[in-house]
């Protein structure tokens, strides 16, 4: 789970060119033994190694500093915003090479059913029939 919740995190700070902070709480030993009074089988449902991933990932998608792994802390690292620059030079994000000449969008502002309904069935090579987006409107 541990690996899990860090590759998570870092194919978001990866593809933001963002620093991530990952904060993931763990399960005490003290909690097992308050749900076993509940639930007789929660030391084996609970108790597992790496269950839980703390720590702070570069927009490189590396590690920064030393992470926590099932243990309770603070995680500290120091972190260089310039950092962020150079990775959004190589892959924008928010599309600076939107080519406007030849990329247009239109917005449908018609409300829409989130159902269409068929009357016929369409054979291969046939046109659509009987379809409509429309509520109570056949085509």
């Amino acid at each position: 789970m541990a690996e899990a919740i860090k590759l998570r995190a870092i194919a978001h700070s990866f593809e933001g060119k963002i620093f991530t902070i990952v904060s993931c709480s763990t399960v005490s030993e003290e909690i097992i033994t308050a749900m076993e009074t509940v639930v007789p089988d929660a030391r084996a449902r609970l108790q597992r190694k790496s269950s839980a991933f703390s720590g702070i990932i570069g927009p490189d998608g590396r590690v920064v500093g030393d992470p926590l792994i099932d243990d309770e802390g603070i995680v500290y690292a120091d972190i260089d915003l310039d950092r962020c620059i150079q990775p959004k030079q190589m892959h924008d994000i928010v599309g600076h090479y939107n080519r406007f000449d030849i990329f247009d969008l239109r917005v449908n502002r018609r409300p829409l059913a989130p159902l269409g309904l068929m009357e016929t069935e369409r054979a291969a090579g046939d046109e659509q029939v009987g379809f409509s987006s429309i509520p109570g409107k056949l085509e």
